[in-house]
């Protein structure tokens, strides 16, 4: 396996310009990520911003990683653009038929198995909140469908992100042909880098107006699920915000699992905005959760420990 390098830049970075630092803490986190990366059997990717220091770092930051669940973020963030511009209603309702249900994690399914009429509103609440990847697949068709929505990422994070197909139709994918395909293919994949980003625009409120801006950072804090990954080996004063995501498996390998959200220190040293993935191990889930949480502490020491 060819070791990635630590990418550590300056934030300017971000916008074309190559500072590099060298530090024994970069060192350190270096090692630390070879070595959390080897334990998992899999391949590690991650980039983290910390703008009040205007410092990021990246392992494998420009590598591709399938998106899954990571694409509700996505679907909410045009959605909820389409009804500010008025296209789209927040209280219109929405027949959602049993059929666009989603296997896995649903809570709209499994509370309503014959089928629900909700709002979109409900439906953005449900997709973020309690990350419904059914709920999302009805937000991408009523938001226009995933050419649309790849244009407006393009616009944001250029190619960094890409939506393709839905969370259905990527399942049924997997299962026909194997997490290796999927993950050697480009569609409905973004890179570290390009996450991290969009998490970044998400934070600084950026990409909507105010109140639907602050609704979709409490959206993202309400999300309990996957409470083992970024937070799990976090000091308890450190509130996360996040969303997680879990690819399905086979012939014992498991496409990729993911966290990405933001880290909010105590007092007023900052934030953190973070992206995680692991592609390709073959280890249990368990596992691989304890592996994003490892990674997501090694970021958490270099960004709080002084030099």
């Amino acid at each position: 396996m060819i070791r990635p390098a630590l990418l550590l830049l300056l934030a300017a970075a971000a916008f074309g310009q190559e500072s590099g630092v060298q530090s024994l803490a970069s060192k350190a986190l270096a090692a630390e990520l070879t070595r959390i990366e080897q334990e998992s059997g899999g391949q590690l990717g991650l980039a983290a911003i910390c703008p009040e220091k205007n410092l990021r770092i990246g392992w494998r930051a420009t590598d591709r990683f399938p998106l899954a669940e990571l694409a509700h973020l996505p679907v909410a963030i045009r959605t909820m653009a389409l009804m500010e511009a008025g296209l789209l209603p927040f209280r219109k309702w929405v027949r959602v038929e049993p059929g666009s249900y989603v296997s896995g994690h649903s809570p709209i399914r499994d509370r309503y198995p014959e089928g629900a009429v909700l709002t979109i509103g409900q439906l953005l609440r449900y997709a973020i909140a309690e990350n419904d990847a059914s709920a999302s697949d009805v937000l991408l068709t009523l938001s226009g469908g995933p050419q649309p929505l790849t244009s407006t990422m393009q616009r944001l994070v250029k190619d960094g992100l890409r939506v393709d197909r839905t969370t259905k139709e990527m399942r049924a994918d997997l299962e026909k042909l194997g997490p290796q395909a999927i993950a050697a293919d480009p569609r409905d994949s973004t890179t570290p880098e390009a996450y991290t980003a969009l998490l970044t625009l998400v934070h600084r409120r950026m990409l909507l107006k105010p109140k639907p801006a602050e609704l979709l950072l409490t959206w993202l804090s309400e999300a309990s699920q996957s409470p083992q990954r970024l937070k799990a080996l976090l000091p308890a004063d450190v509130r996360v915000w996040h969303l997680p995501a879990t690819c399905g498996a086979k012939d014992k390998t498991n496409l990729c699992t993911s966290d990405a959200g933001g880290i909010v220190l105590p007092g007023d040293q900052g934030n953190i905005l973070l992206s995680v993935f692991l592609k390709l191990s073959p280890r249990e889930e368990a596992d691989r959760e304890k592996t994003l949480a490892e990674a997501a502490r090694a970021v958490y020491r270099f960004f709080t420990t002084p030099e």
